[in-house]
């Protein structure tokens, strides 16, 4: 995984796509106690004279947004049109920081209420695509958008569960099951990469019965 510096904090890719930095996730904790004597001379210059502030550079995140754009040719081009639909709709391609507050709102609001399965699941996977340095988290929101039968959540569960179990090997059984039941689910609901997936599966099964 490739580490980058973002103006919100350091955050790390996994697959390519970046992580909430901690300024999104929760407010930043003050590094030290009390003000610095830099500190304290800056605010006394600020009473006086109004600074300008530089506006925060968000070149990591114009990388990822471009990436998600690339729909035509992708393998995975239904994640990313459901990953862009979620991003148009908080806004967070012009405003990356309000906007994953927003999502991250929204998707506390459902985890306040287990019975509630409102929503597409879109929120909780994209969520689960900026966490994927947090294998237990993601894995969690990948489930809370497949309760809302995401399909690309459907997917994507799958797809890390299958790959799970072959880094495993045979202790890791019930992954491989878990994942051949989510491509069933999905392919049974007409989701192209789910479709593809459970015919490689089958594949496979003849090889090895």
């Amino acid at each position: 995984m490739e580490a980058k510096d973002l103006p919100g904090g350091r955050i790390t890719t996994h697959v390519g796509l970046p992580s909430p930095s901690r300024r999104v996730r929760g407010k930043r904790k003050r590094r030290h106690g009390g003000k610095t004597k830099t500190q304290k001379k800056r605010q006394q210059k600020s009473k006086s004279k109004p600074v300008k502030r530089a506006k925060p550079s968000h070149e990591g995140w114009e990388e990822f947004v471009a990436d998600v754009q690339q729909l035509q040719g992708a393998p995975n081009a239904s994640l990313r049109q459901t990953m862009l639909t979620v991003m148009q709709r908080y806004g967070m391609i012009n405003d990356p920081d309000e906007g994953l507050a927003q999502l991250q709102r929204v998707v506390d609001e459902h985890e306040s209420d287990p019975t509630n399965v409102s929503g597409d699941g879109g929120e909780e996977l994209l969520l689960a695509v900026f966490h994927g340095d947090d294998e237990s988290r993601c894995v969690e929101l990948l489930q809370a958008s497949v309760a809302r039968n995401n399909l690309d959540a459907i997917y994507t569960l799958g797809t890390f569960l299958l790959n799970k179990s072959a880094e495993e090997g045979p202790s890791s059984a019930l992954e491989a099951e878990e994942s051949w039941k989510l491509f069933r689910m999905g392919a049974e609901r007409g989701h192209p990469p789910a479709l593809f997936q459970v015919g490689i599966c089958f594949e496979q099964k003849e090889k090895d019965p």
